[in-house]
């Protein structure tokens, strides 16, 4: 609380915005910021005391890093959680995962990943891209948004297993939006994602599949699909608007998935 920081820690510089943007808000601290690599941490992480070093390693010995990711564990530290992350675009529709097939042999070896939504960023580079990308508010896809500009902009993002976190995984929008709706707001940020970041060599697949989607979820019973594409074509103005404004890449969409493949 803003109470206990004042209090224990009266020299820690605060920030209040004026409402809640979630991750956009760190645009703002980024911006008042004059560090090289700024460190964007959730308010359901917790971090080893000796967690900043291998990050800050990273842009020591990589100049072409954007992001450098932790190995991250689930709240309680029995189980790991993510950051080594693979992207994919499979059957027209994009996704990400941490839980790849084979991931246990590979957690513990440094490397590159797709996409965290926290960890040690470049920050000037940050800035270049813009930011976290309001378009999908209230949240869920923005950090695969940026780290794939990220990569298309020819910078990587690291993994470095050294450094280590904990999460309690979407803890906030679970309890305040529910299952169906938060599953409903993945499906309707999948949409914008690939309206704004999917090149017309793989959009071709996503409409292919469009129609096929609805009838595969409604024969579960899962509404959430239909819900999300609706919901996504309310903001579909604004995803266009930023595909024709987004400088040309350095990586094709498929050489990004390639480059995840080898993951």
């Amino acid at each position: 609380s803003l109470e206990f920081l004042k209090k224990e820690f009266p020299d820690v510089r605060v920030r209040v915005t004026p409402k809640n943007t979630v991750l956009c808000a760190f645009n703002e601290a980024a911006r008042d910021s004059s560090a090289d690599v700024i460190f964007l941490l959730n308010n359901d992480l917790k971090a080893k005391e000796d967690f900043i070093a291998p990050l800050v390693r990273i842009f020591e010995e990589r100049p072409d890093a954007f992001l450098a990711a932790p190995r991250t564990f689930t709240f309680d530290g029995k189980r790991y959680e993510g950051s080594l992350a693979k992207m994919y675009f499979r059957r027209g529709f994009f996704g990400a995962e941490t839980r790849f097939p084979g991931y246990e042999s590979k957690i513990d070896r440094p490397g590159v990943t797709m996409q965290s939504g926290f960890g040690a960023y470049h920050r000037a580079r940050f800035l270049e891209l813009g930011g976290f990308d309001d378009l999908y508010l209230p949240g869920t896809m923005e950090d695969s948004d940026i780290c794939f500009r990220a990569w298309k902009r020819g910078w990587r993002c690291y993994y470095e297993p050294r450094s280590r976190m904990y999460h309690k995984g979407q803890a906030t929008f679970s309890a305040h939006f529910g299952r169906t709706r938060l599953r409903a707001i993945n499906q309707r940020n999948t949409h914008l994602f690939i309206w704004k970041n999917v090149s017309a060599g793989l959009l071709w697949q996503y409409l292919l599949w469009l129609p096929v989607r609805p009838v595969f979820f409604l024969l579960r019973g899962r509404t959430e699909f239909l819900w999300g594409l609706f919901w996504a074509l309310a903001r579909l103005p604004r995803a266009l608007l930023r595909r024709f404004r987004r400088p040309m890449p350095h990586l094709s969409d498929r050489q990004v998935f390639a480059i995840s493949e080898t993951i």
